[in-house]
């Protein structure tokens, strides 16, 4: 009898406990990007298997809309263990608040990271994902159209007043009929809101119940700009795209984040630099935020988290700023961006912008108001079709019309 127990203890310590010792867990990450994006991503996903021995990740990437693809796994009851994400706050029952994790694992330190980027996403004192980087938007500006009309760069600190003269004198006519060619600024048809923010107009209350709280600084706003495109200080359509900047002769200065540096230092055949966007009320500029979140119902939160934590830290940051173009939000990793991108003139624009800038609005899905509403508002001001009061006004009731129907579908 004593020899089958023996035996059976042999067969348990060399088949049973090495079985325990080779199981792991298997995480998904659900993600969205190109097949470049991908590549790098696996090879996020191998250094981190290569640190410990008890996690896999299945890199899952996502077509379509991220908000749809999440809510139809969730309601499944299929959540995956982590989700890569842009802003969080108006759906926090969808994931798991991150200050437990937090509290508990003394490895990671929310003060390595530049507070602006934790604050955007964090939602009624809660931390619902971390970020890895950010983009401000910053004004790109062709300093050779700048030399050849003989009108200095612009400042870092410059105000609004000093980008309307240094946009009219860059206005050109270049055949003769009276009517501009070439615009010393365009705004473009994907960024927008830094304009709201720097007058201080709200798109949204804090608990994104009611849009536009204030009708009339919404209509001031909306009767500045129209002024600017009847003035020709700014052209009269949505045409600032890196496109039109990098054509070279479309636009001297256009608003943009750090992911268009490598596009534009690729394509652009004269010489250019950055800035930050000109002072108005407020310093404020538009920033936009990418992170990761574990969704609610997490099969594996406890390995989501050990992964999570990898990937927003100092050593994969400088992965990131490669693979994205974008600085990273640990504080650490600046210098390393400024290595990769400090022949351009003004490259601190980029990282400045991360004191001063302002997420989008976290307690609704932006995305189904900004495309669809805000854009053909936009278009008829600076078309001068419709008055700045009633642009504030539709703008208000379009959006809650917006949000009230996806308060239903998503509720």
């Amino acid at each position: 009898m004593k020899r089958v127990v023996v035996f059976m203890l042999a067969l348990l310590l060399t088949f049973g406990l090495g079985n325990m010792a080779a199981a792991k867990t298997e995480i998904e990450w659900h993600v969205w990007g190109t097949a470049a994006y991908l590549a790098d991503w696996e090879k996020y996903i191998d250094m981190f298997e290569a640190s410990q021995d008890q996690i896999t990740v299945k890199l899952v990437n996502v077509t379509g809309s991220q908000s749809e693809h999440l809510m139809i796994l969730l309601a499944a009851g299929k959540a995956p263990d982590l989700a890569m994400v842009n802003w969080v706050g108006y759906r926090p029952n969808w994931f798991m608040g991150l200050n437990d994790f937090i509290e508990r694992d003394q490895s990671f330190r929310v003060s390595d990271h530049f507070p602006n980027a934790i604050d955007g996403f964090t939602y009624q004192g809660e931390i619902w994902a971390l970020p890895f980087h950010f983009g401000g938007i910053i004004t790109y500006y062709n300093a050779t159209m700048f030399n050849e009309t003989g009108v200095n760069a612009p400042d870092p600190n410059w105000t609004l007043a000093d980008f309307e003269q240094i946009s009219r004198k860059l206005n050109k006519d270049t055949n003769g009929d009276n009517k501009i060619d070439i615009y010393g600024y365009a705004m473009g048809n994907l960024h927008r809101e830094h304009w709201f923010y720097r007058h201080g107009v709200q798109l949204f209350s804090d608990d994104g119940t009611e849009a536009i709280p204030d009708v009339n600084k919404a209509a001031e706003l909306f009767a500045y700009l129209q002024n600017l495109a009847n003035s020709g200080i700014i052209a009269p359509t949505l045409s600032g795209s890196r496109e039109e900047f990098y054509a070279g002769n479309k636009v001297a200065m256009i608003d943009e984040g750090p992911w268009a540096l490598s596009d534009i230092k690729n394509n652009a055949k004269f010489d250019w630099g950055v800035v930050p966007i000109p002072q108005g009320n407020v310093r404020a500029t538009l920033l936009f935020l990418d992170g990761n979140a574990i969704p609610a119902g997490a099969p594996h939160p406890e390995a989501a988290w050990e992964f999570l934590k990898f990937l927003s830290s100092e050593e994969l940051a400088p992965l990131w700023i490669q693979t994205k173009g974008a600085p990273s939000t640990v504080k650490r990793a600046a210098g390393t961006y400024l290595k990769m991108y400090g022949d351009i003139p003004g490259i601190n624009a980029v990282l400045d912008a991360v004191q001063y800038g302002y997420p989008l609005p976290k307690a609704i899905n932006y995305d189904l108001v900004r495309y669809p509403v805000l854009v053909p508002v936009l278009r008829q001001v600076l078309a001068n079709t419709i008055s700045p009061i009633q642009a504030a006004t539709d703008l208000k009731v379009k959006f809650n019309e917006q949000l009230a129907g996806w308060r239903e579908q998503f509720k």
